[in-house]
Parts: structure tokens; C-alpha cells; sequence
């Protein structure tokens, strides 16, 4: 299980460096953790895409976890930084003490484990949220760790997604801050990102019982940090863009209730607007993740769909009360008052 941990880890790490190789400009700098949220991003689009096919089965997941090991392979050799490395493996070595300490979340067991188990023995089943309430509200990290479905480990990597999402989150801020602090950059940001590392860490250790909730308000501290760059005139617009994209589409996909922080750009939008930049928002056309985040957030959309009837469940304005296997209205008014 050892062994799987940290092979997991370089895996998702080539893909990272496989899509910065070939889809983000040289001149953008991503630091290692967020090379390593990008391979996260680019795997939860290929597992929906795939499930509509084939199920995440051994022989497809084997072939594709020594892929992404082959590209950690190839393209280290060209994004090598000794400092970075370092801290890497310190931080997931860390972890690794949480990945065995915790028990799994209390919703692991209700709906977690069977969706994502049911991701790696069936293709794509229409209507699958009749047979079970927790089925109507997927999560992409259910998608994602389905893929480490791996012969001898079985199923006992399927919170992977919640170890790496955290790992590479926190060495993202912690890259940053370490670099800030060097060069003597001391402002507000930096002690920015020390809080949220503080946080994260705090409160948010038991690892393996972070459900779907934790993963997206980790992400929510880079969102927010990146943000914060962007407006003190720290960061361009396509720097930014690039990993606000990423950093958004990837949080609403973990939970649809996060469709609520594209709130952020009433702020970012008056800030160009002020600084007669608005004219830059067309540069998002040209800008690979600008699909890639459009993409996604359709596949969840049609995920949502084909479960439940619904694009966001328990929305009752957003179903579709005409298709053969839609979620009962008076069912949907019921939930909507739970939630």
C-alpha cells in the first residue's frame, strides 16, 4: 500500500507535467504543487470522459497509472528543481502518517465507496440516482480516485484523491511563501498563505474523512490567493486566468454547491473594468484551460443530468420533469428543504 501511495503520487505528477509540457506557455510559472493539481485536473476530465465508454477496471487503470509514470519519466529531467523536490517529499511523507491514522469519512461507506466502486465495474447507467438518495450528488473526486483501482491495493486507494488534492495544495502555498520569503516580498499575501497552510493543517488533518467538502475549500485558499495576487498587480491577466480556471472548474466539480464562488468575478471583473483592462477577458478564447474548465463543468452537467434529471439536484428549476428517469418533483421539493 506503501508502494502504491507514493507511485499514485508520481503518477498524477507525470500527467501534470505531461499537460504543462504540451497545453500551458513557458512563460507562465507553475511551481510543483501546481503541476501536480494540474495532473488532478486533467485525470477528473479523461474519468468522465472515459466512464461513458468502459469501466475503470484493472487492466484500463494499470495501463493508464504506468502512463503517467512513464511521463514523470520523461519530463522531470526538464522541470528538476532541487528545492521543490525536497519539499515535496517531505510533505507527502508527512501524510503518509494520516493516509493509515484516520478512519474514512462517515458518508465513505453510504454512498462514497458503492459510487466509486460502481465507476470501476459498469460503464455509464442511465438513472442511477433513483436506486440510491447519496447517488444523485456525485462528486468528481469519486471519478478520480476510481482510476486507482489497481491490482494487488484493490480498493484501499479510494481517498487517494483527498491526500493528493491536500499534498500538493499545501506545497503549492508553501513554495510560494518560501519563495516570497528569500526574496524578501513580506506583504500581505505572504502572510496569506502562511494562514492557510496553518489552517489547512490544523483543521483539516484527519485526511482520510475529508468527504467532498474539504477538497474543494482547500482549493478554495490557492482560488482566493491567486486572487488576491491578481489584484495587488503581482500576477498578469493570462498567469492568472490560467489558474483561476483550473482552481474554479475543479472546485465546482467537487461539490456543486461551489457553483456559488463564481461570485468572485463581480470583483475581478470591476478590478479590470477600473483598470481599463476589461478588453484582456478576450484573451480567454486563446487560452488552452479555458475549454478544458468548459469542458469539465459540461461533463458534470450531464453527469447531473443522466442520474437525476437534473443539471444541479436538488434545484427543481433546473430538472427536467419530461425524461423516463427524472427525480420525482415532490421527492426533489422534499431534499431541497432537507438541504
Amino acid at each position: 500500500l506503501t508502494f502504491y501511495y507514493f507511485l499514485s503520487i508520481i503518477c498524477t505528477f507525470g500527467y501534470g507535467l505531461f499537460v504543462k509540457r504540451f497545453f500551458i506557455n513557458k512563460n507562465i510559472k507553475i511551481n510543483y504543487g501546481f503541476i501536480g493539481l494540474i495532473g488532478i485536473f486533467f485525470l477528473t476530465i479523461y474519468s468522465y470522459i472515459s466512464h461513458f465508454f468502459l469501466e475503470h477496471s484493472l487492466a484500463h487503470n494499470t495501463v493508464l497509472f504506468f502512463m503517467g509514470i512513464f511521463f514523470f519519466i520523461i519530463y522531470i529531467r526538464l522541470n528538476f528543481n532541487k528545492s521543490e523536490i525536497r519539499l515535496f517529499f517531505i510533505i507527502f511523507c508527512v501524510l503518509l502518517i494520516a493516509f493509515y491514522n484516520f478512519k474514512t469519512h462517515d458518508d465513505f461507506p453510504y454512498y462514497h465507496f458503492p459510487y466509486t466502486n460502481f465507476l470501476t465495474k459498469s460503464d455509464l447507467i442511465v438513472g442511477i440516482g433513483n436506486y440510491d438518495h447519496g447517488w444523485r450528488t456525485p462528486s468528481s473526486i469519486f471519478y478520480f480516485n476510481s482510476l486507482f483501482y489497481l491490482p494487488l491495493v484493490k480498493h484501499y486507494l479510494f481517498h487517494i484523491g483527498a491526500i493528493l488534492i491536500m499534498g500538493f495544495s499545501v506545497l503549492s502555498l508553501s513554495i510560494d511563501a518560501y519563495n516570497k520569503f528569500i526574496l524578501k516580498k513580506i506583504d500581505i499575501i505572504f502572510y496569506f498563505k502562511i494562514l492557510a497552510i496553518v489552517f489547512i493543517l490544523v483543521f483539516f488533518y484527519r485526511i482520510s474523512e475529508h468527504g467532498t467538502d474539504r477538497s474543494a475549500q482547500i482549493l478554495s485558499f490557492l482560488l482566493i490567493s491567486e486572487i488576491l495576487l491578481f489584484l495587488s498587480k503581482q500576477k498578469n491577466f493570462v498567469n492568472f486566468s490560467t489558474k483561476f480556471l483550473i482552481l474554479s472548474s475543479l472546485i465546482v466539480s467537487l461539490k456543486s454547491f461551489y457553483f456559488i464562488y463564481l461570485i468572485f468575478f463581480i470583483p475581478i471583473i470591476y478590478f479590470m473594468y477600473d483598470e481599463k483592462k476589461i478588453g484582456q477577458i478576450s484573451s480567454l478564447l486563446k487560452n488552452n484551460f479555458f475549454y478544458f474548465s468548459t469542458v469539465l463543468v459540461l461533463l458534470i452537467l450531464i453527469v447531473n443530468i443522466l442520474n437525476t434529471g437534473c443539471l444541479i439536484y436538488p434545484l427543481k428549476y433546473s430538472c427536467f420533469e419530461n425524461l423516463s428517469w427524472s427525480i420525482p418533483h415532490n421527492e426533489i421539493d422534499k431534499m431541497a428543504l432537507h438541504y
